[in-house]
């Protein structure tokens, strides 16, 4: 999930990238953190020790306690709402729907989303909510419209638009351009 667009340049590409692990700390969030590592051994080249072609029973494991604090997580008001865990759900949301379970990813974890989201006053609330809240904002499109365009669903968040480059970008076929990237 390191690309967004090409648009963006280097550096907002770099921000991306390092957001969730650096919020995951930030935050003191295990399940960004877990959710990090699960979804780099998932995307890792077959080649690196890490893959999950290499460890298939590593990347269950960090998926499976991903999860496993992200419940947690939410029973905890305080954390329940934060970036790191909306993030997470969004990391857990993008992951099932386009690599295995497409119906929870749908029926569960989409509306779950969208709730966190609008509880904390819709995705422009969140973008003006500083760097942290931008990037966010770019992840929560960025996934969203992968989603969308990779199954044929509607966007969760409409036609929100942080900027022109996201209204300019081709959706369609997105998730394979990304794919080739790994």
């Amino acid at each position: 999930m390191g690309l967004i667009s090409s648009d963006w340049g280097q550096q907002g590409n770099i921000e991306f990238v390092d957001f969730p692990l650096q919020i995951s700390i930030s935050q003191r969030e295990p399940a960004m953190f877990y959710a990090v590592l699960s979804n780099t051994s998932l995307m890792a080249p077959a080649t690196n020790s890490i893959s999950m072609r290499q460890q298939p029973f590593m990347t269950q494991w960090l998926r499976h306690r991903a999860v496993e604090s992200l419940r947690t997580a939410v029973m905890d008001p305080k954390r329940a709402y934060t970036d790191a865990v909306i993030l997470t759900v969004t990391y857990v949301f993008f992951n099932e729907a386009l690599r295995s379970e497409r119906h929870i990813a749908l029926n569960v974890h989409a509306p779950a989303l969208k709730r966190m989201v609008e509880a904390r006053g819709g995705i422009s609330a969140i973008a003006s909510n500083g760097k942290d809240g931008l990037i966010l904002s770019r992840y929560l499109s960025w996934c969203d419209r992968i989603v969308a365009s990779t199954l044929g669903s509607q966007p969760l968040f409409g036609d929100y638009v942080e900027d022109l480059t996201i209204g300019r970008t081709q959706w369609t076929g997105m998730w394979s351009k990304v794919q080739t990237l790994m």
